[in-house]
């Protein structure tokens, strides 16, 4: 998908729709199977099961800031254009 956008074959609604759709799925097979988060200071070892509004915050921001990485390496190369 990110290969196909560099190269000017997605708009960026198909883009974003994919990502959206990526990202609900990894938030359902993470609550079917990995369901704990860390809580407490990240240098702890307490987990705890995550509630669903947990695992949208989880998978959201961590989506977030792959996307984000992945959208300033396109353009620091040149390959996509804003």
């Amino acid at each position: 998908m990110w290969v196909l956008a560099a190269m000017g074959q997605l708009q960026y609604g198909a883009v974003i729709g994919w990502w959206f759709g990526w990202s609900v799925y990894e938030v359902l097979v993470r609550l079917g199977g990995k369901r704990y988060v860390k809580d407490g200071p990240w240098w702890g070892r307490t987990y705890r099961v995550a509630s669903v509004m947990d695992m949208l915050s989880y998978v959201g921001f961590k989506n977030l800031l792959i996307g984000a990485a992945l959208f300033l390496a396109l353009k620091a190369l040149g390959l996509l254009q804003v």
